[in-house]
């Protein structure tokens, strides 16, 4: 019976030790799975920190871009139109008439394209940039078409 009592001791501290390395094996496994855990996050936001350097660049080449598109047409806007003196000038005939009417169609495109971008926010003088109109003539358009508008409503 001592013996028997002995060895369910021996048992019993040798089941006692297989657990506690189980226990240490759990314990490594787990650190181990927290260490890469931490190496991925740190990975990801090196490449997002990367992604977001990048972002940042193709904006600003973009916003370069326009800015030179915009110096461009502000150029182009502020270059002197070269006027024909009235001398020289020729009387309006019946054909320059017919023609003149003609033309309106462009006109309408333009005053709708004038239109979409009055809508969406721009300023007369931006438009007048854009499509090389005289400010002025922008800004009677906007002012015809909100007065056509609210004869509609």
């Amino acid at each position: 019976m001592i013996i028997f009592a002995i060895l369910v001791n021996i048992r019993s501290f040798i089941v006692l030790n297989q657990l506690k390395q189980k226990r240490a094996e759990i314990i490594e496994d787990t650190e181990a799975i927290n260490q890469s855990i931490e190496n991925f996050v740190t990975s990801i936001e090196k490449e997002n920190d990367e992604l977001y350097r990048e972002l940042v660049n193709y904006i600003k080449m973009k916003e370069n871009k326009l800015d030179e598109r915009i110096r461009i047409l502000e150029e182009k806007q502020d270059k002197p139109v070269k006027s024909i003196p009235i001398s020289v000038r020729k009387p309006v005939t019946q054909d320059d008439e017919q023609t003149i009417q003609k033309s309106s169609p462009s006109d309408e495109q333009d005053n709708e394209k004038i239109s979409k971008l009055s809508k969406q926010g721009f300023s007369p003088k931006q438009i007048a940039k854009v499509l090389q109109k005289d400010h002025g003539e922008v800004e009677l358009i906007i002012n015809m078409l909100k007065k056509k508008k609210s004869y509609h409503n």
